[in-house]
C-alpha cells in the first residue's frame, strides 16, 4: 500500500498527488512556462514546476475550479498585451481571484521551504472561500512593452515572488503574481487588524506599489492608475540574476 502523508492543504493523511505551481491550463496556453527559474537553487529547468504534497480530493475538487477561473481571466484579459495605458474595465469575482492568487503564492512558497510559512494561514480560505480578509490588499499594475532599437519587447511571462521596497517590513508581506502585462501585488498584514503603529509601514509600502486597487466588495473596477514600469524594468532583477545560467542553459541545449 502506498505510504500516506499529510496534505499541504487539508492536513489529512492521504496518498498525495502532484500539484502544478501554475495552473496546468495556463501552462498549455503559455509555452514560456516550459522553462522556469528556481531562485533557491539558482537554476533554470525545463518542464512544469510541481509540488507533490496535495491529496486528490483537494487537487481535483477544491483547487481545480480556481485553476479554471484563473485561466478564464487569461482568455478574457491576460493573453492580450497592453500596448498603452488606456483605462479599461476589469470584471472579476474577488473571492475566486484572491484564492487563485494565494494558491499560486502558497504553492510557489513550498518550492522554497516545506517548513511553516506565513501563507499556511490561508489554506482553508484557498480551499473553501467565502471569507473576507481585511488584512489583505490587492493592487493591479499594467506593464507596457519596451522598445529597444526599434524592436518591441513584450512582458511575455508568468512570475511569482517577493519584491524589495526598501526599508524593513516586519509587519507585512508583499508578493506579486504576474501574467504578461498584468501584475497583481498582494499586501498581507501579519496581524489580522491594522494597528496604529503599523500605519507608517503600510503607507510606505502602499505608496511604493503603483496601480489600481482591486476592490473586495465590487465585481468590476476601472483600471486607470498605472506605473511607468515597462518590460525591461519589470524583468531587470530576473535578467540580472539569470544572465549567466541562461547562457549556460542555452549552451547545454545546443549540445
Amino acid at each position: 500500500m502506498p505510504k500516506q502523508r499529510i496534505c499541504a492543504y487539508c492536513q489529512k493523511k492521504a496518498k498525495l498527488t502532484r500539484e502544478h505551481i501554475w495552473p496546468s491550463c495556463l501552462i498549455s496556453r503559455m509555452p514560456e512556462l516550459q522553462v522556469n527559474y528556481l531562485g533557491k537553487k539558482h537554476v533554470l529547468m525545463a518542464g512544469d514546476l510541481v509540488v507533490a504534497d496535495v491529496c486528490a480530493d483537494c487537487n481535483n475538487k477544491k483547487l481545480s475550479p480556481l485553476d479554471a477561473y484563473f485561466c478564464s481571466l487569461y482568455d478574457q484579459y491576460f493573453k492580450d498585451f497592453k500596448e498603452d495605458l488606456t483605462p479599461f474595465t476589469l470584471t472579476y469575482d474577488y473571492d475566486l481571484l484572491l484564492r487563485s492568487l494565494l494558491k499560486i503564492t502558497y504553492n510557489s512558497s513550498r518550492t522554497v521551504t516545506r517548513d511553516y510559512n506565513d501563507f499556511e494561514t490561508y489554506r482553508d480560505y484557498i480551499l473553501n472561500g467565502n471569507k473576507m480578509h481585511p488584512n489583505i490588499l490587492v493592487k493591479l499594475d499594467i506593464v507596457q512593452p519596451t522598445i529597444i532599437d526599434a524592436r518591441k519587447f513584450y512582458p511575455s511571462s508568468a512570475r511569482c515572488g517577493t519584491i524589495q521596497l526598501g526599508g524593513p517590513m516586519p509587519n507585512f508581506l508583499v508578493r506579486f503574481i504576474s501574467v504578461n502585462s498584468f501584475y497583481f501585488y498582494i499586501i498581507l498584514s501579519k496581524s489580522a487588524v491594522l494597528k496604529n503603529d503599523m500605519e507608517e509601514e503600510f503607507y510606505r509600502i502602499f505608496d511604493n506599489i503603483q496601480g489600481t486597487i482591486v476592490h473586495p466588495y465590487r465585481q468590476e473596477v476601472i483600471v486607470d492608475t498605472f506605473s511607468d514600469i515597462d518590460t525591461q524594468g519589470s524583468h531587470q532583477d530576473l535578467l540580472a540574476n539569470t544572465h549567466d545560467i541562461y547562457l549556460a542553459y542555452k549552451d547545454k541545449k545546443r549540445r
